[in-house]
């Protein structure tokens, strides 16, 4: 029979420290290899983005750096033109006077002047037809020439006819007179009243004409000075040939249109928009292009001053810089993923984030800022 001897309650003892000290030996080992050999690696996807920025820059001839006031000069240009337009008919028709063509016939033994404006009476009506400008009437020959009633409407209308010569000596008026062989027309013609619209419409459209001519040869910048691109109406003038409520089937417009082109020095004006541009720009930023898009905007000007205010609206593109205090990685200590791509996704221009924690079961960042690794892809 074998007999089992209980150990003393001292080794016991022992071997339970023991084994509660390799436990934490253990885990101390375990701890202190998570902390040195944990990492974090974020890659950062960046974009160029837009920034905008205005500029307000003062132009006069002489330059002023206690006000800001850039050199420069005003440059004019004026077109001058005519138009003519057509007035619309509104349908119905208006009492106007009829006209056509006669041919005189002289058998007397002298060539007979005929004035502009002689009466010729008809055979059939008495009414009365006006020669609408000088005739010669050659001995034994015809000459034909144009007549308009003196009366308005559809009387006048009538067809090949006699008239004798109203003011000729009465002995004449058998050896010189004046035959048609048409129908004179034009009694009545369609309603075409002028309206104040037409007129408006029509003084909008020369007046865009001669603007546009204008910009067209908008002038070359002196030398050393930029021209810039915001041309300024300093006057404008359009008259109408008619007023509004005339009978008229055309009418003309005309005038003229000045217009004002500004040149600034382009090294104050370049140091004015740099001078905008960083203020636009934050710490963590840096400009992807130089030459900034610049759309212009003329505030006023004083053609008689030379001075002139300018408003600039300036579109850049810019970008995070590597070394941005956002990348750095004493910024991401003790952070989650989710905490990471929550701070950097709402920055300008970051495009995606990526993070990679070492070993695979940890859910933080290091505590120590150079176990973090930012890289930054463009």
């Amino acid at each position: 029979m074998t007999t089992h001897h209980p150990q003393p309650r001292v080794s016991r003892l022992y071997r339970n420290g023991t084994i509660v000290f390799l436990a934490c030996a253990i885990v101390m080992a375990g701890a202190i290899a998570f902390i040195s050999f944990s990492s974090t690696t974020i890659t950062v996807t960046v974009a160029g983005h837009d920034v905008t920025a205005s500029a307000a820059i003062a132009v006069a001839a002489a330059p002023n750096a206690d006000t800001g006031t850039i050199a420069g000069t005003i440059l004019t240009v004026t077109k001058q033109g005519t138009a003519t337009n057509d007035v619309p008919k509104s349908g119905a028709t208006v009492d106007d006077y009829a006209h056509g063509t006669v041919s005189f016939t002289n058998n007397w033994a002298k060539t007979q002047p005929l004035a502009a404006g002689t009466r010729l009476k008809a055979t059939s009506n008495s009414l009365i037809y006006r020669t609408a400008a000088r005739v010669d009437v050659p001995v034994g020959g015809h000459v034909t020439a144009t007549v308009v009633c003196d009366t308005k409407g559809t009387a006048g209308e009538i067809g090949p006819d006699h008239f004798e010569i109203v003011a000729l000596w009465p002995g004449l008026k058998t050896q010189i007179f004046a035959d048609s062989t048409e129908s004179m027309t034009g009694g009545t013609r369609s309603s075409a009243q002028l309206a104040q619209a037409t007129i408006d419409e029509a003084t909008a459209a020369l007046l865009k004409q001669l603007s546009d001519e204008a910009t067209a040869a908008k002038p070359s910048a002196p030398d050393g000075m930029t021209l810039i691109d915001a041309p300024f109406t300093l006057s404008s003038s359009i008259t109408s040939s008619a007023k509004a409520g005339d009978q008229v089937s055309t009418f003309t417009v005309q005038g003229s249109a000045s217009l004002a082109f500004v040149a600034v020095n382009k090294d104050g004006l370049n140091t004015s928009l740099a001078a905008a541009l960083k203020t636009a720009l934050s710490a963590n930023e840096r400009y992807l292009d130089t030459a900034p898009e610049a759309t212009w905007k003329l505030i006023d000007l004083s053609a008689k001053n030379g001075t002139a205010h300018l408003q600039a609206t300036l579109k850049a593109r810019a970008t995070l810089t590597a070394d941005s205090a956002l990348l750095a990685p004493s910024h991401f200590v003790n952070f989650t993923p989710e905490d990471i791509r929550s701070s950097l996704l709402g920055t300008p221009g970051v495009t995606a984030v990526h993070v990679a924690l070492a070993p695979f079961w940890a859910s933080h960042t290091p505590s120590n800022a150079s176990q973090i690794h930012v890289t930054v892809i463009r």
